[in-house]
């Protein structure tokens, strides 16, 4: 074992020497959450922006006689407000700002236009039951209409296109770190060894229980105890430490949660699977 060890402490020297390269050629990292956000953010702009536009494009075309009646401006900004928070509210209820969203641009934008057409058939609804049938209003929401879909199409698009070269580019992908290769241990590397999820990337595991450890456990390479995995966090960036150990060790964890402070991470601890 003490040539296991001294091997290991050779890799992590090693590793610790390329950390510099390994920090700098890091792809930017951001949540999905937040890429959703900013579309919902984007999209409650722009919705209101082609209500505004086309009010202005129509009423700047109007011939003398065809002029609008006064309070038309104020009924426009009215059915803005209240079809842009229709709007939002059908398109969250539908699904169309859940994180995985954009990974499918057919669902994207089936979500997307379903919950706009149900904002659309309830401000309509409300347009013909409470304002007179005229045609300043009617030609405004339909062209209010046409522009804000034109739009928000080419906005999932575009969404869709960034998202995708985010992933590629390894944004959202978390780098995760498994200490622990006891039955918990096995059962989520096992997991990520036959089914690797989109956004996590196991790149060490560790495990503290000395010549009880295994050299590899499902594929993955066991790089040492806790002391190796502080090192190898200092040395790399890790996103975030999964401690698979037993409920019932509660010195081993207590012990390990301890030590894990010492670096900046989040540190999970696994539940174990009920058979």
């Amino acid at each position: 074992m003490q040539v296991a060890s001294s091997l290991r402490g050779d890799r992590m020297r090693s590793s610790t020497a390329a950390a510099a390269t390994m920090r700098a050629s890091r792809p930017l990292r951001i949540s999905r959450l937040v890429v959703v956000g900013m579309l919902a953010g984007l999209e409650g702009v722009t919705v209101p922006v082609m209500g505004i536009a086309a009010h202005e494009l129509l009423a700047s075309h109007q011939l003398p006689s065809e002029a609008w009646a006064m309070g038309t401006g104020v009924i426009h900004a009215t059915l803005i407000l209240l079809g842009t928070i229709a709007f939002l509210l059908s398109v969250r209820m539908f699904g169309g700002y859940r994180e995985d969203t954009a990974d499918d641009l057919a669902i994207s934008l089936a979500r997307m236009l379903t919950g706009g057409a149900v904002a659309s058939v309830s401000l309509a609804a409300l347009v013909y039951a409470t304002i007179d049938d005229s045609w300043s209003h009617w030609s405004w929401f339909w062209t209010w209409l046409a522009t804000a879909s034109a739009a928000l199409i080419g906005m999932r698009i575009a969404h869709f296109v960034m998202v995708n070269r985010l992933t590629q580019a390894g944004a959202f992908t978390r780098d995760v770190v498994i200490f622990g290769v006891g039955e918990i241990g096995q059962q989520m590397l096992s997991h990520y060894f036959a089914e690797p999820l989109q956004d996590v990337r196991v790149i060490g595991v560790f495990d503290d229980r000395g010549v009880r450890s295994p050299d590899y456990c499902c594929g993955y390479e066991v790089r040492g105890n806790i002391d190796n995995l502080l090192e190898f966090a200092r040395a790399h960036v890790v996103d975030e430490v999964i401690v698979a150990l037993p409920p019932a060790a509660e010195v081993r964890l207590a012990t390990v949660l301890g030590r894990l402070r010492e670096i900046p991470v989040d540190v999970p601890v696994a539940v174990p699977t009920i058979a």
